[in-house]
């Protein structure tokens, strides 16, 4: 049972990783974004 675990979270842990940096590049680019937009004169 215990080789049949393993795959599982290791895909998981995977997973949540990628989700991670994924949401960490969006509220970067969200947080570049709204840096630029309010640094910005003109709408």
């Amino acid at each position: 049972m215990g080789a049949s675990f393993k795959p599982v979270r290791h895909y998981l842990i995977l997973q949540s990783a990628c989700n991670f940096k994924a949401e960490w590049t969006y509220r970067r680019i969200i947080m570049e974004g709204l840096l630029h937009n309010s640094a910005d004169p003109h709408p």
